[in-house]
């Protein structure tokens, strides 16, 4: 049974532990859809064998959201028998990790170990397991009410029957596959005639390798005598380009005499030119030029900057006449000016404010005057013929010389509203007069004070201009301007400079003779070297030579290397056939073996087709054998399940070859059919569990202990649901734990034990509450 387990940071179960009690059998998972229940069980089988719903695919989707990097862990323990073992499995960075541990002592360490190791420790693997202990809501209702071929396909696969069945149809495709293999091999080609073309190609291929290595020998005395015979060959080689290097110098030196020869004719110095001409006088001359035209330009940026302040001169002093005229008016302005006038339109407007006042309230007055009286007039309309102080009757001509007085008072007062009326408009009137004339005081108000901002710059302004004149008259007074005659000195210049020109090429003509006559000395003192060298070339050519011996040598030498070059050409024809003949050698070898090869095949093949045939029909013995055993003992575990459940009223079932189920109720055997819902999801219930002890007998197991039920009772109502828990509780021999997991409400009296999931809605964490 399971002890405890704890969920660290698997699906919505951030730190989750469940500490089962050893005492109670069965215990409710509760909770509402997607709170976490069906994780429990999820956590179990990834705890036991590392598997999550999907098997090993998308482990990590198991992590929850947010702690990828912690990453995940399950523990849980569990009793085989006297030992308590736990099992810790984590998962991080896409690797996992495992440890099994007994009684608090490591055991085995690696997921697969592990996992192998508690799959001996239950006697069964992951699918076994879940066949075995974990029911599920459509293995318990469909079971039952599946049509014949699915039932038996079903079962057939949970009783592992489907192995059998797929070991004989392997069998029996293997040997289909075997005899399509001899059909494909076909004719075996003769070996005789193959192995005697091999033998003559063996001879032959001798033959060639004999005469290779001959040619090899041979090769190798011709290497040897050219080898003899290089060092006086490459004495005579040097002699040759020794002798050739002579008449390449002889050569050289010829070229270089008709060079120096031709580039001597071709100089012609030409006649005498006589001294140089000294240009510094001309320069100097016209250095004296430029000044006098330099000054001829100042004078003229003179006149016209004379020009410019006398100009200037004559604006300012108009300037200052007009700034003057402008100051008398103003002053006149100024004078003109009542500095009274904006307080006294200040104080109308306040008289205007206060009359408007007043008519106002004598208006409003008069308005509520005739606001009473017409009350008073509704009041005398409803009193009829009594006194509303008194009580007392009142006569006729008493109400209607009330009437007439009340008229009167209502004539005079709409007299005074209407008075009033035209004493507010006309109060407005002078109002918005008096406001008016205000405003234009006080625009001319600012008016007189820009005038009078304006005068004081006046001021300023005359004394600026003021010193600008003094300026320009002490500007004009300290300019002098001379006069230069400048067509006179542009005309001498152009004299000066042609003559400058004229007296540098003849200084670079005489120059250029001066080179030509030293360069021609060179030339001829190069030419009597360069005839020198020529002469002692022609000497040591004609001194230079091979001597006969060396002569003698070099033909020997060429002999010999003429000679390996041909044997040369026939080793390597020799070589090409020695490899053309082994390679035919080699695959006519392979092909002999080939031939063997394909008649031990075929023998093979042969064997195979008929080892395949007996297995097929060995297996398929096996797997009617098994179906006939294996019904016997599913009826009987039925029988006895339905029994214990039904309290006795059901004495067994029968299955037919298809699995139909039928059941003995009093005697009488029934079809399913014949049942009510209620005994229908009973005898469903006895054969899951049946199924799971039948399962876990021939996976080899003693039985897990205890059995999870997930979401097996969302279709039953009440009844049912505690009809079926009361037989849950006659198998505590079985299992001592049965887990139920169940949003269904009804469940919590009949568990021993309620284990509450919720979601923190903050966080969206499942959280334990054990009852």
């Amino acid at each position: 049974m399971i002890r405890y387990i704890h969920l660290t940071n698997f699906r919505r179960h951030a730190d989750t532990e469940i500490i089962f009690d050893q005492v109670g059998q069965i215990i409710l998972i509760a909770g509402r859809n997607g709170a976490g229940k069906s994780t429990i069980v999820e956590a179990i089988t990834y705890a036991l064998y590392g598997e999550g719903r999907y098997g090993n695919r998308n482990i990590d989707r198991l992590i929850r959201r947010g702690a990828e990097i912690e990453g995940m862990e399950v523990e849980i323990s569990f009793d085989v028998g006297d030992t308590v073992y736990r099992v810790r499995r984590r998962r991080d960075n896409r690797l996992s990790s495992a440890v099994l541990y007994g009684n608090d002592d490591a055991l085995v360490e690696g997921p697969r170990e592990v996992t192998e190791e508690v799959g001996a420790l239950l006697g069964m693997d992951s699918r076994g397991f879940r066949l075995a202990v974990v029911a599920q809501q459509k293995e318990l209702d469909g079971l039952a009410s599946m049509r014949p071929g699915e039932r038996a396909a079903t079962l057939s696969r949970l009783l592992r029957l489907d192995a059998v069945v797929r070991a004989k149809e392997g069998a029996r495709a293997r040997y289909r596959s075997e005899q399509d293999a001899l059909r494909g091999l076909g004719s075996v080609p003769d070996r005789g005639e193959s192995e005697e073309a091999l033998e003559q190609l063996r001879v032959d291929t001798q033959a060639i390798e004999a005469s290779f290595g001959r040619s090899v020998v041979e090769v190798a005395r011709l290497e040897a005598g050219v080898e003899e015979e290089r060092a006086a060959e490459e004495t005579y080689q040097n002699s040759l380009i020794a002798l050739g290097h002579l008449e390449q110098l002889e050569l050289s030196a010829s070229l270089e005499v008709a060079r120096v020869e031709s580039e001597y004719g071709s100089i012609d110095v030409g006649p005498e030119l006589g001294e140089t001409i000294d240009v510094e006088v001309l320069n100097g001359e016209l250095r004296e030029i430029d000044a006098g035209l330099a000054l001829a330009e100042a004078n003229e940026r003179l006149r016209e900057q004379s020009l410019m302040w006398s100009t200037e001169l004559a604006r300012a002093v108009s300037g200052v006449e007009l700034l003057k005229e402008e100051g008398a008016t103003l002053t006149t302005l100024i004078g003109a000016w009542d500095e009274g006038a904006e307080a006294a339109c200040a104080l109308r407007v306040a008289e205007a404010r206060e009359s408007l006042t007043q008519s106002i309230n004598e208006l409003r007055r008069a308005e509520d005057g005739l606001g009473r009286e017409d009350a008073r007039g509704r009041e005398l309309n409803e009193l009829g013929a009594e006194c509303e102080l008194c009580g007392q009757e009142v006569s006729g001509e008493h109400l209607a010389a009330l009437k007439r007085t009340l008229e009167g008072a209502r004539a005079l007062s709409t007299k005074k509203i209407r008075s009033g009326e035209k004493g507010v408009a006309k109060a407005a009137k002078a109002l918005e007069a008096a406001e008016g004339a205000l405003e234009v005081a006080r625009g001319a108000a600012h008016e007189m004070a820009r005038i009078r901002t304006r005068l004081a710059g006046l001021e300023g302004e005359k004394s600026d201009l003021s010193r600008r004149i003094h300026t320009y008259e002490g500007n004009l007074e300290r300019l002098v301007v001379e006069d230069v005659d400048v067509a006179l000195l542009q005309g001498r210049r152009g004299e000066v400079s042609l003559a400058l020109g004229e007296a540098k090429r003849h200084n670079e003509a005489v120059a250029l003779r001066a080179l030509l006559e030293e360069r021609k000395r060179t030339l001829g003192s190069s030419l009597a070297a360069a005839r020198e060298r020529h002469v002692a070339a022609a000497r040591a050519v004609a001194a230079g030579g091979v001597a006969a011996d060396l002569e003698s040598a070099h033909a020997r030498y060429r002999g010999l290397v003429e000679s390996l070059a041909g044997e040369q050409a026939l080793l390597q024809a020799l070589t090409t056939r020695v490899a053309v003949s082994r390679e035919r050698l080699g695959s006519l070898e392979r092909e002999v073996a080939k031939i063997e090869a394909t008649a031990q095949r075929r023998v093979d093949l042969e064997h195979a087709a008929q080892v395949a045939s007996v297995t097929g029909t060995v297996l398929e013995g096996v797997a009617t054998r098994l179906n006939q055993q294996i019904r016997p003992d599913l009826e009987g575990a039925i029988g006895e399940l339905l029994s214990r459940l039904s309290e006795g009223r059901f004495e067994g079932v029968a299955l037919d070859a298809e699995y139909n189920i039928s059941v003995f109720d009093q005697g009488a055997l029934r079809a399913l059919g014949d049942f009510s819902g209620g005994e229908i999801d009973l005898i469903a219930l006895a054969v899951r569990l049946a199924l799971a002890s039948v399962v876990s007998e021939r996976h080899g197991a003693g039985g897990a202990g205890f059995l999870i039920l997930d979401e097996c009772f969302g279709s039953q109502d009440q009844g049912r649901r505690e009809s079926i828990l009361t037989a849950l509780r006659g198998l505590r021999g079985l299992y001592g734990q049965i887990l139920l997991i169940s949003h269904v409400g009804g469940l919590d009296d009949a568990a021993d034990r309620v284990i509450e999931i919720e979601v923190d809605e903050e966080s969206g964490e499942a959280c334990v509450n054990t009852k």
